[in-house]
């Protein structure tokens, strides 16, 4: 909502987008690398599903994209968006709209 506010201002000029993926799991978080060089990161199968989600927001036209279990939570304000291969994972995952 905040990016349609901006994108209505006439002087915006190109408008702004954005795609958000929502997804729940558990995670593994910390620096990794070597002493001198080290990345803090986040890493899991739901952070996995989060990048690959967000890759299809486009695709699917959508500014956020959630997983079934995130969509539970949502209620009414979700709606099916289809199922998607997503690598990594064998089947089909279910994706939903964030309306």
């Amino acid at each position: 909502t905040r990016l349609r506010a901006i994108n209505a201002d006439p002087g915006c000029g190109r408008p702004l987008r954005a795609g958000i993926a929502l997804s729940v799991g558990s995670v593994m978080f910390g620096n990794i690398g070597v002493p001198s060089r080290l990345t803090f990161s986040v890493i899991g199968q739901s952070v996995h599903a989060a990048a690959r989600i967000e890759s299809l927001t486009k695709t699917v036209g959508a500014e956020v994209l959630m997983t079934g279990d995130v969509a539970r939570h949502a209620g009414s304000r979700s709606r099916p968006a289809g199922a998607f291969a997503l690598s990594g994972f064998s089947e089909h995952q279910p994706l939903f709209i964030l309306e």
